[in-house]
């Protein structure tokens, strides 16, 4: 679990579109993925330990299609879409492959180049109380920062957030 901050906008319609509701973001994430396991590259080669760590920072500027399906003086719950431009940096980008039987460690950075912007989408939900706290969930339905043949890196996000509303 890592923190997420963002400033967002948003903007409500007219009269007869009241129940849908447009929502402007700049949301600033690091995301971090560690992964270890223990194979050997044929059945003749020694065993080996595997680790694989990344970490992600993001900015991500987005528009956000929301419907107030539930709706009252008191409260607010909706459903909808985000669509989201991410500018991401990869500080730790590192494969570690450790031999235990011949003492021999080998480390590989940047092995794989990740994209530095990519575009992500996600299905929202959320509550608002009195027009000024908000708490929402959402889970990343596209997007993929990496452009391999053979693989390729899709984030599945969720995500839970608390808001205040200015």
């Amino acid at each position: 679990m890592t923190p997420a901050f963002g400033i967002g906008m948003d903007i409500y319609s007219g009269r007869n579109l009241d129940d849908f509701t447009i929502r402007f973001e700049l949301v600033y994430s690091s995301l971090y993925y560690n992964g270890n396991g223990t194979s050997a590259d044929n059945v003749l080669s020694p065993e080996k330990e595997r680790n694989y760590s990344l970490k992600v920072h993001s900015i991500t500027p987005s528009a956000g299609f929301l419907y107030n399906f539930l709706r009252s003086k008191t409260y607010k719950v909706y459903a909808g879409v985000k669509i989201g431009y991410n500018l991401s940096s990869y500080p730790l980008n590192e494969y570690i492959e450790t031999t235990p039987s011949t003492n021999t460690t080998r480390t590989i950075k940047n092995d794989y180049e990740f994209e530095k912007g990519w575009l992500s989408g996600s299905a929202n939900v959320g509550l608002i109380l009195s027009n000024k706290f908000e708490v929402m969930g959402s889970f990343s339905i596209i997007g993929s920062f990496s452009n391999y043949i053979n693989y390729s890196v899709k984030p599945n996000i969720i995500y839970g957030g608390v808001a205040y509303h200015l």
